[in-house]
């Protein structure tokens, strides 16, 4: 008889026993998986904490040239937003108190295209003294206060800018400019004011002597800084001296007599004007750049000459006025990115660069007058 073959029953704890070497195989293989992810985690860690960040800045918008502007130190001239008036008052008085968000705008503009200071406009003696410098106040003075704070926040330096009369020849109430000093002196006490800067542009010698006085009498008071006009530059001591009163004759004769050096002595108008306040800003108006690098540079050698500093403006208006060989605009028109090319060199070949002026700058880089904000951006040709 045939015996059935023998076999063994294999119970759950038998089975258990036979997979007891893989569990602990797997066992093993967890552990060694989890530590080597703890030391990469650990790893990853001190990498981060040890290694030097690289800061990541937003790219800049615009063509290679417009980028180079963008980072060149620059300042801008404001006389207003708008062309005329806004509800009966002047434009540049709604400016002043940020009508509309008007002044959060223009900040907006300088931080974009990268304005490190302004020159904003703050009135005349012939408008604005009367009831208002001669009481320490600017128009809107509270507002006004506030939009300068504004700009000091932003680290946005200010020279505010004046003249005395609309006619540039009229120095009629000449000594009425301590009370513009005395004002801008008190404001100083609550906010940033960097200079007083005085936009008088004579052109007839007669008016030189009380130029120059009216320049001394406020820059005693507060640092005060002068447009300069190309014709300065070009007027010779011999040119001028005559036409000036005759202590003013004594004291530049004197000067010149007394300086043994040469190259220190008053040869040009140019050279008492700048020598008689705290800075100068250059009229390099002109529509062809290699003019307004000449014009610059007769400047500059002045400027250098008595170890001074100062700055040239270009002209970017156009329409009536200026006339078209004084301004850059027409060149921006036919080639915006050699223009934003030329203003980066220039603001690096000066140290800075001040762009005339705010309202028809952004007219012709956005289409529209400030008043009628259209934001920021890559500029275009209208």
């Amino acid at each position: 008889m045939v015996q059935p073959a023998s076999y063994t029953l294999e119970t759950p704890l038998t089975q258990s026993s036979k997979n007891a070497p893989k569990r602990k195989n797997c066992l093993k293989l967890t552990i060694i998986i989890s530590t080597v992810s703890v030391l990469i985690l650990t790893l990853i860690v001190v990498l981060c904490v040890t290694l030097p960040k690289k800061s990541v800045q937003p790219e800049q918008p615009g063509s290679p040239q417009f980028k180079s502007y963008l980072s060149a130190k620059k300042s801008l001239y404001v006389w207003s937003h708008a062309s005329s008036y806004i509800d009966s008052e002047p434009a540049w008085y709604r400016l002043s108190m940020n009508y509309n968000g008007a002044f959060d705008n223009l900040i907006t503009f300088c931080k974009f295209h990268g304005f490190s200071k302004l020159y904003l406009f703050a009135g005349s003696v012939e408008w604005e003294w009367n009831g208002i410098f001669q009481n320490k106040q600017f128009i809107h003075h509270n507002e006004f206060i506030q939009q300068l704070k504004k700009l000091e926040d932003n680290n946005i330096e200010v020279e505010l800018a004046f003249y005395l009369n609309d006619d540039p020849n009229d120095m009629s109430g000449y000594e009425k400019v301590t009370d513009i000093a005395n004002t801008v002196l008190e404001a100083s006490k609550t906010v940033k004011i960097k200079a007083i800067h005085f936009d008088q542009e004579c052109y007839n010698s007669g008016s030189y002597d009380k130029l120059i006085k009216m320049l001394r009498l406020s820059n005693a008071i507060y640092p005060t800084t002068s447009t300069i006009k190309p014709l300065w530059v070009r007027q010779t001591k011999a040119d001028v001296i005559t036409s000036l009163s005759p202590e003013l004759q004594l004291e530049w004769n004197t000067h010149d007599t007394n300086q043994a050096d040469p190259n220190k002595q008053y040869k040009y108008f140019v050279d008492l004007l700048i020598n008689s306040v705290s800075g100068s800003d250059m009229m390099s108006y002109s529509n062809v750049t290699d003019t307004i690098k000449t014009l610059s540079n007769n400047y500059f050698k002045r400027v250098n000459q008595f170890g001074l500093s100062g700055h040239p403006i270009v002209e970017t208006g156009f329409g009536a006025s200026p006339p078209e060989e004084e301004t850059l605009h027409y060149e921006y028109v036919k080639d915006n990115n050699k223009f934003f090319a030329f203003i980066a060199e220039m603001a690096q070949t000066y140290k800075n660069i001040v762009i005339h002026d705010y309202r028809q700058y952004y007219l012709s880089l956005y289409c529209k007058n400030p008043v009628e904000w259209q934001g920021t951006g890559v500029p275009k040709v209208c």
